[in-house]
């Protein structure tokens, strides 16, 4: 999972390179998002864990 600030470029497509699965969304707010921003961090990492949860059945 990966997460940046929107007026960061995202860093997706470079991972894509070496990874599998990778995922990520731009987030409002600034330096540190999760202090910033915590109610949309929280539902990006409850989303991204119930997806992977789901997943490994």
């Amino acid at each position: 999972l990966a997460q940046w600030y929107a007026g960061e470029g995202g860093p997706l497509a470079l991972w894509r390179n070496w990874a599998d699965d990778v995922r990520g969304r731009a987030m409002s707010g600034g330096h540190f998002f999760p202090e910033e921003m915590p109610g949309q961090t929280a539902g990006a990492l409850i989303d991204f864990f119930g997806e992977v949860k789901a997943g490994a059945g």
